[in-house]
């Protein structure tokens, strides 16, 4: 598949979901490996994918955890850096299976 994401010279657009887990009275967040920053679980969205199948196939992918969408709770517009935006669709979850560690 292909992420949702548009180019120009100037400027780069993507389309992104992210899932917000607490689980043990714990929030899940996840950092890059080349990044120092933390971010909640989630990724670009591919063309002809919903939300929630990118939700699950992310969680699956990057943590190898079942998780579950309980809500469907906002979004937000962003710019970061000079040229770069992104809307990011946020979900609660709950995790059906896979070893957690938060």
């Amino acid at each position: 598949m292909r992420d949702i994401i548009f180019k120009t010279d100037e400027y780069v657009f993507s389309y992104r979901v992210a899932g917000l887990l607490i689980h043990n009275n714990r929030i899940l967040l996840q950092r890059p490996i080349n990044d120092t920053g933390y971010a909640l679980p989630g990724g670009h969205v591919d063309l002809g994918e919903t939300n929630e199948e990118t939700l699950i196939r992310e969680f699956k992918e990057e943590i190898n955890a079942k998780m579950a969408i309980i809500s469907n709770d906002s979004s937000r517009w962003s710019k970061y850096l000079r040229n770069k935006f992104d809307i990011k669709k946020y979900f609660d979850v709950i995790s059906i299976s896979g070893d957690l560690k938060i």
